[in-house]
């Protein structure tokens, strides 16, 4: 009975015995690490006279960061922690990636410094000079078939920002992650601010698009390019431009982000496209319909087959030789086609900075007891 247990700053949802008749499992609202003191109350033992007692037990409680993005319904998860090979593993076992390069080698360094306390397992490091990415082909997970709900998260740390010359006609980009093509897609990227060989700050874009020959011709098309010359490939692009949002991020530091897109699946237009950076919502806009299948590859790190982004096309004859790459490092990689909530998202925030590795009495959001302690 959960009603003989309690524990203070948190509600004990249930109690169940376990096989052995010794092991009572607790499941509670959301911990924090640290250590918690069980009130028990009006137990029986199992002896004829059914003795009871009031006892308390100190228990000490922490949150596998991997068994939260798994149990919130991950549908993708790299956790970039390899430290040799070439293959980046997919937790959930439907699409690994693959650490590449545009020359075959100088492949992206493997086990840098992990930017996510609570795993500590490594992370993966790009640089623009030998143009690295994670190659990651088509799946229905990710970009083929229509897709009304989708979560992106990951952390970063960016290790030299894109320099935006005075002249510069279109601002220089960096590529965090893409996914669909010059039609329908998404991505994740940095555009320079800062006339500068060292910039200190960029623009951190979430922007997502649908148009062009949709499956459905009753579903509205949305998203685009502010770029013109985008209209000789899309000239069915539809107005009134491109669906984004951005906010400002400075080089040397760690984020946790997370793109949200919660499409309209009546047909319309009243979806909402959302970034939070560290737990907290930077900036929401409307406009959105629903992601409709964008095949193409995708990619961590930069631009794997074509996109668009907020000012410029890269697609067809416009993509040329630049790839838009990363400089710097990634963590922790999960998509999910779910929309995450706000208490989701800044719990995992905190839980990725806090919390350490489970105790061999605790897993997960559980507390355990052993029976013979009670």
């Amino acid at each position: 009975n959960a009603a003989n247990y309690t524990i203070a700053g948190l509600t004990v949802n249930s109690a169940s015995l376990g096989d052995d008749g010794k092991t009572v499992t607790l499941s509670t609202s959301q911990q924090t690490p640290g250590s918690y003191t069980v009130a028990i109350t009006g137990v029986k033992d199992v002896s004829a006279r059914e003795n009871t007692g009031d006892i308390s037990v100190s228990v000490d409680s922490a949150i596998d960061y991997a068994a939260e993005v798994i149990s919130d319904g991950a549908v993708i998860y790299w956790k970039l922690g390899e430290t040799e090979g070439t293959v980046a593993k997919d937790e959930i076992g439907n699409r690994p990636g693959t650490y590449a390069s545009r020359s075959g080698n100088d492949l992206p360094t493997l086990g840098a410094e992990s930017l996510v306390a609570a795993s500590q397992d490594g992370a993966v490091e790009f640089s623009v000079a030998n143009e690295q990415w994670v190659n990651v082909p088509a799946h229905a997970e990710i970009n083929t078939g229509r897709h009304p709900y989708r979560s992106v998260e990951l952390w970063f740390k960016a290790t030299k920002l894109p320099n935006l010359p005075a002249d510069a006609e279109f601002a220089p980009k960096q590529t965090i992650w893409e996914e669909g093509g010059g039609w329908r897609g998404l991505n994740i990227y940095l555009a320079g601010t800062e006339d500068s060989d060292n910039p200190t700050k960029a623009d951190l874009y979430f922007n997502a698009w649908s148009h062009v020959n949709m499956t459905n011709a009753d579903f509205p098309a949305w998203g685009g390019t502010n770029d013109d010359r985008a209209t000789d490939l899309h000239a069915d692009q539809p107005g009134p431009g491109p669906v984004f949002v951005k906010t400002q991020i400075e080089v040397g530091k760690v984020y946790h982000i997370v793109m949200v897109l919660d499409g309209d699946v009546e047909g319309g237009l009243t979806g909402t496209l959302k970034g939070y950076v560290n737990g907290k919502l930077a900036a929401e806009t409307d406009g959105v319909g629903q992601l409709d299948n964008h095949g193409n590859a995708n990619g961590i790190g930069g631009i794997n087959g074509v996109s668009f982004y907020v000012d410029e096309a890269k697609d067809g004859a416009l993509m040329g030789t630049d790839f838009l790459h990363f400089n710097g490092v990634v963590d922790e990689f999960a998509i999910y086609n779910t929309v995450l909530t706000d208490d989701q998202i800044a719990g995992r925030y905190e839980v990725g900075n806090t919390s350490t590795a489970v105790p061999a009495l605790a897993s997960g959001k559980e507390v355990y007891l052993s029976g013979e302690d009670i």
